[in-house]
C-alpha cells in the first residue's frame, strides 16, 4: 500500500505575503494605540517588528509576541505595563486564542487590554486586505501539492481569517484541514495530524518555530526563505516537491541549511 501523504503549509508569511503588512500596519499600531504608546511610538514599533519579522521569535503567536516586547522594553528601562498575567495566561491556557481569552479575561485588566488589543488587530487586518496577496509561485505550488497530497494548513492566525484568506485566493478549495489558533499551536496540531492519518507530513512554512512543530513530532520541513520567496516556491515546485511525492525528500539539503544560516544572522 502506498504511504499516504500530507503537506501542511503555514499561511502568513510563507504562502501569503501578509507578514509584513499586518505587523507593519496592523499588530505594532494597534498595540500603540490601545495602551496609549504614542510617546515611544518609534522605539516600540521597531522592538515590535525585529521580534515578530527580524528575529529568531518570527512568526511567534500573537500573545507570546506582545509578552516578549513588553518584556524586553521593559529590561531597556522603559516605562511600559507589565504583562506577567499574560504570560501566565499563555503558560496555562489550552489554546492560545482569543476566543479562550475572552472566556477569562473577565475582571482581569491585563488580559482585557490584551483582548482589546487582538480585536483591534482583527479589525485593521480586514482594512489592509488589498494589500495581502499570495508570493509569486505559492498558489500554483499550493495546487500542485494538492495533486500529490492531502493539503493542511497550520497557522498560528485565526482560522476564520484564514479560511477567507485562502478563499479570496482560490486555493481553499485544495485544504482538507484548516488548522488556527483556535486548534492548539503548530507542534499540537501537527501530532492530531500524524496521529489521526499515520501519514508522512511535510510542514512547509517560514520560520525557526514551524521547523521545531516539525522536528517535535519527527516530520520532515521545507523553508520558505524570508526574503528569498519566490525562489523558495520556484524550487519547491520544481525539485523537492517531486521528490517528496517519491519518498525521497530528505531535509539534508541545501534550503534547509541556508534557511538556518539566515535564521542565526538574524
Amino acid at each position: 500500500m502506498e504511504q499516504k501523504r500530507i503537506i501542511a503549509f503555514d499561511s502568513d508569511g510563507c504562502v501569503l505575503n501578509a507578514m509584513e503588512p499586518k505587523h507593519r500596519y496592523c499588530f505594532g499600531p494597534a498595540a500603540v494605540e490601545v495602551y496609549g504608546l504614542q510617546d515611544m511610538k518609534d522605539t516600540f514599533l521597531a522592538e515590535w517588528n525585529r521580534v515578530n519579522l527580524y528575529a529568531p521569535t518570527r512568526g511567534i503567536n500573537r500573545f507570546w509576541g506582545l509578552v516578549e516586547v513588553f518584556e524586553n522594553l521593559r529590561q531597556m528601562g522603559q516605562s511600559i505595563p507589565s504583562q506577567e498575567a499574560l504570560r501566565t495566561w499563555c503558560n496555562t491556557t489550552p489554546a492560545l486564542s482569543e476566543k479562550l481569552l475572552e472566556k477569562d479575561s473577565a475582571g482581569n485588566e491585563t488580559l482585557e487590554h490584551a483582548l482589546q488589543w487582538s480585536r483591534r488587530v482583527n479589525q485593521m487586518t480586514r482594512e489592509i486586505g488589498d494589500k495581502i496577496v499570495p508570493f509569486s509561485g505559492a498558489a500554483a505550488a499550493v495546487h500542485a501539492a494538492a495533486e500529490l497530497a492531502d493539503v493542511a494548513v497550520v497557522s498560528s492566525a485565526k482560522e476564520e481569517q484564514i479560511r477567507a484568506e485562502w478563499q479570496k485566493f482560490g486555493i481553499a478549495s485544495c485544504v482538507k484541514w484548516f488548522h488556527g489558533q483556535e486548534s492548539g499551536t503548530k507542534a499540537q496540531c501537527l501530532a492530531k495530524l500524524k496521529e489521526q492519518t499515520g501519514a508522512e507530513i511535510l510542514m512547509v512554512g517560514d520560520a525557526l518555530g514551524d521547523l521545531d512543530a516539525a522536528q517535535q513530532n519527527r516530520l520532515l520541513f521545507y523553508p520558505i526563505q524570508p526574503g528569498a520567496e519566490a525562489a523558495s516556491w520556484q524550487a519547491f515546485r520544481e525539485r523537492y516537491l517531486p521528490a517528496f511525492g517519491r519518498g525521497g525528500y530528505t531535509m539534508e539539503n541545501e534550503n534547509v541549511q541556508e534557511f538556518l544560516r539566515y535564521m542565526k544572522r538574524i
